[in-house]
C-alpha cells in the first residue's frame, strides 16, 4: 500500500507542474487534487474513514493568497470531490452579490450538498464513497468499541491530504481534504473547516507563505495552527539577517509553543500533527519547503514546473518526537531549481 501511495503522490506532483502562471497552477492544484480524493487507500473522499453510523462524511478546504480567499465544506456525503466544492466557495467570494448578501466561506452537510449540486459539482450516492478497506477497518473498530476496548493512536487514522503551491509572481495556494477521524460522531467537523486551522496561504509584499497541516483536528483547529505558523514567519521577513532565527527554528518553536504545550491542547495521547510549510521570497527568487511531524511517518513529494524530476520523501520518527526537515529552491518565470537537501 505504501508503494501505491507514493506513486499517487508522484502523479499529483507531475500534474501540479503544469501551468507556471497563476491560473494554470491554481487550476492544477484544484483539479489534480482529485487524484488523491479518488484513491481508495487515502483518507479523503472515496476511501474515507467511516463515522460511528458507518457512513462517509468528508471535508475539504481551499485557500489562495490573492484576495485571501478561503472556502470549505464539511460533513458531506454526496459530493464526489469535496475539494472542487471548497474551491468554488472560495472563488465565489470574488463575486459581488447583487442583493448585498455576504458569500459564505464554509458550508456543511445538506446545505453544502445542495449548493454544490446547483453549481454543477459532480454528486454521488454515499455508498459510492465507501471503499472495501474503509468498511473492513470500520467493522474491526466497531468490534473493539463494542467490547469496551480503547482504540490505540495507530488504529485511529487522522490523515488529512494537503498540498501547497507557489507561482513565480508570489501567488500561493493551499488545499486539504479529509475523511476525518475513524469512528467520529456524525456531524463532526475537523480542522479543515476552520479558517487558519488546516491551511493558510498569504502574500505580504515580497514574501509568500502557504501551509497545509494534518493530525488531531480538534487540537489543530483550537490553536489555529496554520495561521500561527504563517504569522510567525511573516514577523521574521529578513531570514538572512544573523539576528533572526532560521525558518525551521521558527516553525519548530510555533509547533512546540502553540500546539504541543498550548493551553488549548489536551494533554492526552492523540496530540499529533504533521504538515508542509512553503515560503517564497519574490525579490530573491528563492524559497524553502519545510516538512515536520510527530507521528510515525510523513509521506510527501514535490515538483517544479521546469524540472522533470519529482522528489519524494518519507520522514520517520517515534510517536511524539517532533521531526523537521527542509529544502531550499530558486525560481523565476523561466527556470526552477531545487536543492538536494531532502
Amino acid at each position: 500500500m505504501q508503494r501505491i501511495f507514493r506513486i499517487t503522490l508522484i502523479k499529483v506532483c507531475i500534474f501540479l507542474k503544469y501551468g507556471s502562471d497563476g491560473s494554470g497552477r491554481d487550476l492544477a492544484l484544484r483539479l489534480r487534487f482529485r487524484i488523491l480524493e479518488d484513491h481508495a487507500f487515502i483518507n479523503c473522499a472515496y476511501g474515507s474513514n467511516l463515522t460511528q453510523d458507518g457512513v462517509v462524511e468528508c471535508e475539504a478546504a481551499y485557500c489562495a493568497s490573492q484576495g485571501l480567499l478561503f472556502g470549505a465544506v464539511g460533513a458531506v456525503s454526496h459530493i464526489r470531490n469535496p475539494i472542487i466544492a471548497a474551491s468554488l466557495i472560495a472563488k465565489q467570494q470574488e463575486i459581488v452579490d447583487p442583493n448585498g448578501l455576504i458569500p459564505p466561506c464554509v458550508l456543511v452537510s445538506t446545505g453544502a450538498e445542495k449548493w454544490a449540486k446547483n453549481m454543477g459539482v459532480q454528486m454521488c450516492d454515499p455508498e459510492d464513497l465507501i471503499s472495501d478497506k474503509a468498511k473492513s477497518v470500520w467493522q474491526k473498530a466497531n468490534k473493539f468499541l463494542s467490547a469496551k476496548r480503547e482504540l490505540t493512536p495507530s488504529e485511529v487514522s487522522m490523515d488529512t491530504v494537503g498540498a501547497v503551491s507557489v507561482n513565480a509572481d508570489g501567488t500561493c495556494f493551499a488545499a486539504c481534504s479529509s475523511g476525518g477521524v475513524l469512528m467520529k460522531i456524525p456531524g463532526r467537523l475537523g480542522h479543515s473547516t476552520h479558517v487558519g486551522g488546516a491551511i493558510w496561504a498569504e502574500q505580504r509584499e515580497h514574501l509568500s507563505i502557504a501551509v497545509a497541516l494534518s493530525g488531531s483536528g480538534e487540537m489543530i483547529a483550537r490553536n489555529i495552527l496554520a495561521y500561527k505558523i504563517a504569522s510567525s514567519l511573516f514577523k521574521r521577513q529578513d531570514f538572512r539577517s544573523p539576528h533572526n532565527p532560521l525558518p525551521l527554528e521558527i516553525v519548530k518553536g510555533v509547533v512546540e509553543r502553540d500546539f504541543l504545550d498550548s493551553f488549548w491542547t489536551s494533554k492526552g495521547s492523540h496530540n499529533f500533527v504533521g504538515g508542509l510549510v512553503l515560503f517564497f521570497d519574490r525579490d530573491k527568487h528563492a524559497g524553502e519547503l519545510l516538512a515536520f511531524h510527530n507521528t510515525s511517518f510523513l509521506d510527501f513529494a514535490c515538483g517544479y514546473s521546469s524540472d522533470s524530476t519529482i522528489r519524494r520523501c518519507r520522514l520517520k520518527s517515534s510517536p511524539h518526537n517532533l521531526i523537521l526537515n527542509s529544502t531550499t529552491f530558486h525560481m523565476n518565470s523561466s527556470n526552477d531549481k531545487i536543492d538536494e537537501n531532502f
